[in-house]
């Protein structure tokens, strides 16, 4: 059971045990606010592929902004997902996201791991917005930086409310599931991104506009590691056009490369395209020399081609649908989070 902590490179929080299969079979889930989506993924390094990919649709309000809201609903709904495909009693991954996610890099001075754990307690502790024992805290090692002090150790602390860790925890058992540990969706895309386009050039940065219903992740990479990710309280939904943009998602999904059912999703995204080029911006900022390839689009309006033309327009750089990015990986672009997530043990 879950008890604390995230995934921790090749290790795990305290209270979860290193996850190695002997069949190289991993499963990962993401439970959003519309449906259950669930990856099996068999092999090691380069040598994987998707066997399995399942949607399951939830009742709304069952899981809203990352948290279970009705927990037996979504336990049940797992478990027949599970027992469909043969799974109950397996090992699993879950990744967690939404605006109740707090992630933060830090930058700290090379050490060995035992003392880089005890000094990322006290940087979290200065970092949270509320104290360690209402968090459920981990860290994620995203390589060597060498800047005017000399070289560093980049850090990426992610944190979820402890309640909210537990929860999915109680969920997983409830349905039959051993959840041995928590993922966070900006590392989740990491790999998506990794496995997709292969090793970035160290000059290189790719984005992701993950556009839920009512939360948006940003992950921008650069040189294949995490270099910015936030989590914003509005997606394409937060906006009385919600419905119309879910009209064009419908007429998108039916393969209409130029969607016309208007333009009212508009209004919906244009806070979401002003955080984008702020976020943009920051990393521009921290990273001067680096250049761009292209921000990709995920979610219900990930598929028209209107929605990336008008996004590019706004952020000024290249906005592309993710669907024809994923066609490589042989899943659909909607189980790309469950996908990275089960590629948790596959790409280091």
């Amino acid at each position: 059971m879950v008890d604390e902590g995230f995934v921790r490179g090749g290790k795990v929080g305290r209270g979860l045990s290193a996850f190695r299969v002997g069949r190289r079979s991993y499963l990962g889930f993401d439970l959003g606010a519309s449906a259950v989506r669930a990856v099996e993924v068999v092999g090691l390094g380069k040598r994987w592929r998707a066997r399995t990919a399942v949607t399951q649709a939830l009742p709304p309000g069952a899981v809203a902004d990352g948290a279970v809201r009705a927990p037996a609903v979504v336990a049940e709904i797992l478990r027949d997902l599970a027992a469909g495909q043969g799974w109950l009693g397996r090992k699993a991954f879950a990744s967690v996201g939404g605006s109740r996610l707090i992630t933060r890099h830090l930058r700290l001075p090379l050490m060995p791991r035992a003392e880089l754990e005890r000094a990322l307690r006290y940087e979290a502790e200065q970092y949270l917005p509320v104290g360690m024992a209402e968090q459920s805290v981990d860290f994620a090692l995203l390589g060597k930086e060498r800047d005017e002090e000399g070289e560093m150790w980049a850090v990426l602390l992610a944190a979820v409310p402890l309640e909210m860790a537990r929860s999915y925890a109680q969920v997983f058992e409830a349905a039959g599931l051993s959840l041995v540990a928590l993922d966070i969706v900006p590392l989740a895309w990491q790999r998506v991104l990794v496995a997709a386009l292969g090793d970035s050039p160290a000059e290189r940065a790719v984005g992701v506009i993950d556009l839920g219903y009512s939360c948006t992740h940003i992950v921008i990479l650069y040189g294949s590691q995490v270099e910015l990710c936030r989590s914003l309280p509005q997606g394409w939904g937060s906006s009385a056009a919600a419905s119309t943009a879910y009209e064009v998602a419908a007429t998108a999904a039916a393969a209409n490369p130029a969607p016309s059912a208007g333009r009212a999703w508009e209004d919906a995204l244009e806070g979401i395209s002003y955080e984008v080029r702020r976020s943009v911006d920051f990393f521009r900022a921290q990273r001067r020399s680096a250049g761009w390839g292209s921000l990709y689009l995920s979610g219900a309006l990930g598929q028209s081609s209107e929605v990336c033309s008008w996004l590019e327009a706004e952020i000024g750089l290249p906005v592309k649908p993710l669907w024809p990015l994923m066609e490589g990986l042989s899943v659909d672009p909607e189980a790309a989070v469950a996908l990275g997530t089960a590629l948790r043990q596959v790409i280091p």
